[in-house]
């Protein structure tokens, strides 16, 4: 427990019980298949008794490879465990002791062999490095899982293994001369295993001077010069426990409990801990480590805690001084070693070296005081049994509480540190100081424990400015001292330390600690102190009575439930909730305790969205919790630093509110106006946000009249807003506040009273259009959606033709980012409130937008972000507009085949800058504005007017079309758009997806996709979509997908995307090689000037090529050859011109691969494509002449090696490839080369055809 860290220190019931949900972790499921093959022929089969076999190198690897699988197997079972490693009790002994006996048998062997005397091998027993490292491994495994102190008890402590044992430690400390290599005993789970196992053995009820023989001097022979006058046993076990103490891994640990073992023993203790502290005081001087400190004082901690204070009572005085080394008091260190130089600043300061510190402190403290029955101080158990036991239980109590007794002086020194110690840097070591603190009251007087506490209490006043009692600052505590203190106090109360009396001041710091959250840069402080804080109320509730309680009880329900339903850290809402549960549980005192644990438990808190918006109205329904909830949103979580949590905060204050609106919305309203003119921005931004979400609720439930006074005054608030706080740094979350009133307050009546007339002489207008201006002439764009959505608010509430206008008519004078942002506010206009302007207006900007995205319009935009906007625009305005009525309805839907054809358009933008691919935001809007549209069409029955089969076709193509784009997030979008169409039940009369049967097939309803994953995977989509390829109507648009997507440079795309295409041409009858490569050659020849299309067709066609698809007669036709030699005049059209090398290299590439078509050297295309070669080992591009060159020798290596033989000269092929310098030299120079090559290869295919 002392490794943990403040967070999750709050032990929850719920936590194991989600584990056990989540796994069903009941029972040691595994254990018949872990005792399989701990018992198996895979696992250490020498070991457990079934024999050494003398094996060649291959086969002992072989075994080597299973065993250690055998292991990794283990392990991994052992794993699942982790966490209730208490399941695996009940079967820990026929688990553990086999591999202990075994490992018992080869130390015992390897002991026997090591000895002079031994006469006899070590018959049927593998003591190779492998095997016993992997008994070690296993071991420490079992002792990870469940703890040491568990697993050491399997081991045994027979007399006759303290020898061999401790022979093979001081062997991995000796240079490797013995018969063991360096690797067998020198990994270090094998030394902590033996550590671990001397640790008991050493504890046999034997004199060690008994053990003492002249097997020791021999041993100690090999060990180094230091340690080969240590012939005594005791000895000898220090040497070796020593030697570990700097190491960085667990061997330290075991060298620590070893050492501790050593010295609880009478014989040892006398000279051993002498001997051990005064070498302890020369190490730690200068220059130590932080290992070799570490260990040592960790040593002294075993030592304090398993030794008596009989024992340690002549060397507390040492022990004392070596606590000192590491004071923060340079004097007093150096008093600590006589006036010589103390350790290293640094030590002092090390997380381990200062959490050992005050475990000394605290176990040193506890050797000076005698055990004491310990008063009950309001603990719950007194309440049960007869109350006549508890009347003289409590004289017994009060008998001993005025006992006086004298405390050693000493022990205010050790308090000191561990309060010291409760405002380190590192939670470890408060943990373990607030640990040991209360472990120290358990043995003090009543008195000194109320005296130790209260001390713990000042602890939060420290750093703390108090503003002549009414407020206090905290921005300059520690957060490090106040979760120390939490942890002191939860720790006492945990013991029962704390008297039910006194615990009012307490309580209230611990209360300001559950809301402790101070904002330290760009970050926040006080996580640990707020999860401390619930510890200290759990632990109260466990140990306290309602009694204790029942003063604090209202407050601190209040309080809990508060930090449960609004704690931006989703451990603290947990914590806070165990804590109220435990309260519930064991005291009873919180109303409706019952019903609020239903409402806020483990899972419902863990969202914080959840917890905010569904468990705080739910909890607010009771009036005792009302109050509290509403006034911590209003006064921390709307002023959050976050901004999630103010927009979250606003919004859970609106849900609490409309429990009863008409009360409390004009309080809060009031309220919130009241801190609408601050200029800090987290303040504005809060209140804004809080009015806002207020006017919203208002504005669909309540008092008419009354509601729409709150949200006039809500409107009103607009005027106090300090215009330069829009316009700072930083300010973008304050406008979006306001243009988020503005949409939610404004109304008819309100505009029409002249509410939010701006008041300030240089602005001109309604302060509320200033804001909109200021909004809309930002760049991020996050704020010209919150702009817009404001502007559409007030066109429903009024004629807002004028905006309309203005936009249209100052479209040139606006930069980028204010076209980007008013082109978004024209489609939030409602065009039905403008009277007998609207179809005008609607017209007008109709096409104005759609001249924005068509290209070779005069008033094309090039921003890809205005483009964008653009699309959303002229989708949510069409929409709007035909689900009104009159004469607006016919003009949209006269437009709606005009806007569906552009929309089609912008799927067909693959417009590229510095940041990639960003066309693919227009396709991604036009996509779903074609999938809304269509669903509107269908929903009102108007598809057949407003969209023709033809275009209804040619939408389900460009969907399609997009559906095997590269890029994930479009083809997810493609692919939920189009499974709406396709699952979608049509009327009669309305158009329908061509072929259904083959749709319902490839896309079955009963097993429908999620397109946010199935469509996202190429390896999924991209076979489907093959099949779709034999639907007409669909196939152009589909393959020009395929096509990009193959041509893309993305491996992924092109390994799969490939495969299948190779796959399928073969298979398929109703789309034929023949037609796919007409559609190759007809798409080519449409788009020849376009390289972004151009090129991936002649990498399609290489793909296919390649893949076998066209290898023989029965596929490679003469019409297939027809297609491809028009593929092959494409690709070389005034190739010399070209300047594109992608498209260069593509043809060449295609024109060489054409040269071995079908394997038939006789065919026409045969020599065009070479022919065509020339061009490319002559071009002007030196890069195009080497890969032509290397590309050409692969071709002639595959079909005209032979040929060339029997041509005469046909040898100088290869040289004139391989050896001509086709990069260095000029066209020109390297011109009569090509034409001997190519003459060469032109002879040789001739050969061929005799």
């Amino acid at each position: 427990m002392e490794g943990e860290t403040g967070a999750g220190l709050l032990p929850t019931g719920a936590d194991a019980g989600a584990v056990a949900e989540e796994k069903d972790l009941v029972r040691f499921e595994q254990a018949d298949e872990f005792l399989a093959i701990l018992h198996g022929p895979d696992f250490f089969p020498e070991m457990l008794g079934q024999g050494h076999v003398e094996r060649e190198e291959d086969e002992e690897r072989i075994r080597t490879a299973k065993s250690e699988a055998a292991l990794k197997r283990l392990m991994d079972i052992l794993d699942l465990y982790q966490e209730q490693s208490y399941l695996l009790d009940p079967y820990l002994d026929a688990l553990v002791k086999p591999p202990v006996q075994a490992l018992q048998e080869v130390v015992r062997a390897q002991h026997a062999v090591s000895r002079p005397s031994a006469s006899t091998p070590m018959a049927q027993l593998d003591t190779s490095g492998s095997s016993t490292q992997r008994l070690a491994r296993l071991l420490y495994y079992f002792t990870k899982v469940r703890g040491y102190k568990t697993i050491v008890h399997f081991f045994p402590h027979a007399v006759g293994d303290l020898q061999p044992t401790l022979t093979l430690l001081e062997t991995s400390l000796a240079a490797p001369t013995s018969n063991s290599t360096p690797s067998t005993w020198s990994t270090w789970e094998v030394r902590y295993i033996l550590l671990l196992w001397l640790s008991l053995i050493c504890m046999i009820p034997f004199d060690l001077v008994k053990f003492d023989s002249s097997q020791s001097s021999t041993t100690s022979s090999s060990l180094p010069a230091s340690s080969s006058a240590a012939t005594s046993t005791q000895k000898r076990i220090e040497t070796v426990a020593k030697a570990f103490l700097a190491s960085p891994g667990k061997e330290r640990d075991a060298a620590a409990l070893l050492l501790g073992k050593l010295f609880q023993r009478n014989d040892a203790s006398k000279d051993g801990l002498n001997r051990f502290l005064g070498w302890t005081r020369e190490v730690l001087l200068p220059p130590s480590t932080p290992s070799q400190a570490t260990g040592i004082l960790q040593t002294v901690c075993s030592v304090l805690k398993t030794s008596s204070a009989e024992t340690l009572a002549p060397h507390m005085a040492e022990i004392s001084r070596l606590l000192s080394l590491f004071s923060a008091d340079e004097d007093e260190a150096r008093d600590a070693v006589d006036g010589r130089d103390p350790p290293a600043p640094e030590l002092s300061r090390n997380s381990l070296v200062a959490k050992y510190r005050a475990k000394m402190a605290c176990r040193m403290g506890i050797k000076a005081l005698r055990p004491r029955r310990r008063q009950v101080r309001g603990l719950k158990a007194r309440r049960l049994g007869d109350p006549a036991k508890n009347g003289d239980a409590d004289k017994e109590d009060n008998a001993d509480e005025d006992e006086e007794e004298d405390v050693p002086e000493e022990l205010d020194g050790y308090i000191g540190k561990l309060l010291d110690s409760l405002q380190d840097k590192d939670t470890v070591v408060r943990y373990s100081a607030a640990k040991g603190l209360a472990r120290l009251c358990t043995r003090l007087p009543p008195l000194f424990i109320d005296q130790t506490a209260q001390a713990v209490t000042d602890l939060f006043s420290i750093n703390v400015v108090d503003f002549m009692g009414k407020r206090q600052d905290l921005s300059n505590v520690s957060e490090h001292t106040w979760q120390g203190a939490c942890l002191a106090l939860a720790e006492l109360a945990r013991r029962g330390l704390l008297r039910g009396d006194d615990l009012g001041d307490k309580l209230e710091w611990v209360q300001k600690a559950l809301v402790f959250d101070v904002r330290r840069g760009a970050h926040s402080v006080g996580t640990g102190v707020r999860d401390a804080a619930c510890y200290v109320l759990w632990a109260l509730a466990r140990a306290h009575d309602a009694t204790a309680i029942r003063p604090y009880a209202e407050s601190l329900s209040h309080q809990l439930v508060c930090v449960t339903l609004l704690d931006r850290d989703v451990s603290i809402r947990r914590a806070a909730s165990a804590a109220y549960q435990e309260c519930v549980g064991r005291l009873g005192l919180f109303a409706h305790g019952i019903d609020v644990i239903r409402k806020t438990d483990f899972f419902a808190v863990s969202v914080r969205r959840n917890a905010f918006l569904e468990c705080a109205p739910q909890v607010a329904v009771h009036a005792e919790y009302r109050g509290p909830i509403l006034e911590h949103a209003l006064s921390t979580t709307v002023f959050h630093w976050d901004v999630a949590m103010r927009e979250l905060g606003a919004s859970a204050v609106a849900k609490i509110a409309q429990i009863d609106l008409g009360d409390m919305a004009p309080r809060i309203v009031e309220r919130m106006r009241r801190r609408c003119n601050s200029r800090d921005m987290l303040i504005l931004h809060g209140s804004l946000l809080t009015l806002a979400e207020l006017s919203a609720a208002c504005s669909i439930c309540g008092d008419a009249d009354k509601l729409e006074r709150c949200r006039a005054d809500s409107f009103r608030a607009l005027d106090l807003v300090p215009l330069t706080s829009l316009r700072t740094l930083g300010s973008i979350h304050v406008l979006r506040g306001a243009c988020r009133l503005i949409e939610t307050a404004c109304s008819a009546q309100v505009l029409a009273s002249g509410v939010g007339e701006s008041t300030t002489p240089k602005t001109t207008g309604p302060r509320w259009e200033t804001i909109l201006q200021v909004a809309l002439a930002r760049q991020e764009e996050e704020i010209h959606l919150s702009a817009a959505q404001a502007w559409g608010a007030v066109s429903q509430c009024r004629n807002s033709k004028d905006c309309a206008t203005s936009i249209l008519d100052q479209w040139k004078s606006f930069n980028i980012a204010q076209q980007q942002s008013h082109v978004r506010v024209l489609g939030h206009l409602h065009f039905a409130k403008m009277d007998s302007d609207g179809t005008e207006m609607l017209v007008k900007t109709l096409s104005f937008l759609l001249g924005l995205i068509r290209k070779g319009s005069a008033s094309y935009s090039t921003n890809v972000e205005t483009r964008r906007n653009a699309v959303l625009s002229i989708v949510s305005s069409l929409c709007r507009c035909i689900q009104t009525e009159g004469e607006l309805v016919r003009e949209a839907l006269g437009r709606a085949q005009e806007v569906v054809e552009a929309l089609l358009g912008g799927l067909d933008d693959y417009t590229t800058d510095a940041r990639g691919d960003v066309g693919s935001w227009v396709r991604m809007a036009c996509l779903s504005g074609l999938g809304e549209l269509v669903e509107m069409f269908d929903r009102l029955e108007i598809a057949s007017t407003a969209l023709p089969q033809h275009l209804y076709d040619e939408v389900i193509a460009g969907i399609m079309k997009q559906m095997v784009e590269r890029i994930d997030g479009i083809r997810a979008e493609a692919g939920k758009q189009l499974l709406a169409i396709i699952y979608r039940r049509s009327s009669d009369g309305n158009p329908t997806v061509q072929r259904p049967d083959l749709f319902a097939r490839v896309f079955p309803v009963d097993d429908r996709p999620d397109p946010t994953s199935s469509f996202k995977d190429p390896r999924w989509i991209f076979p489907k979509a093959i099949d779709l390829l034999t639907i007409p109507a669909y196939r152009s648009k589909l393959l020009e997908g395929l096509v990009l997507s193959i041509g893309s440079k993305l491996e992924m795309s092109v390994s799969f995307y490939s495969a299948s295409l190779r796959s399928s041409v073969l298979i398929m009858s109703l789309y034929p090689p023949l037609s796919l490569v007409q559609d190759l050659a007809q798409l080519a020849s449409k788009h020849v000037s376009s390289n972004r299309l151009f090129v991936p067709i002649l990498q399609t066609a290489l793909v296919l090529l390649q893949g076998g698809a066209f290898s023989d007669d029965k596929t490679a036709t003469q019409e297939v050859e027809l297609q491809f030699k028009k593929l092959l005049t494409l690709a070389n059209r005034s190739i010399e011109k070209i300047k594109s090398p992608q498209r260069v290299l593509a043809s060449m590439q295609l024109t060489l691969e054409l040269i071995g078509f079908a394997g038939s050297p006789g065919r026409s295309i045969v020599s065009d494509s070479i022919g065509h070669a020339k061009s490319f080992l002559l071009h002007a591009f030196p890069t195009v002449r080497g890969a032509t060159a290397d590309a050409l020798y692969i071709v002639v290596q595959d079909h005209f090696y032979d040929a060339l033989q029997e041509v005469e000269g046909g040898e100088e092929a290869d040289d004139l490839l391989l050896l001509t310098p086709w990069v260095q030299k000029s066209p020109l120079e390297l011109k009569q080369t090509a034409d001997r090559l190519l003459q060469l290869i032109t002879k040789a295919a001739g050969k061929m055809m005799e």
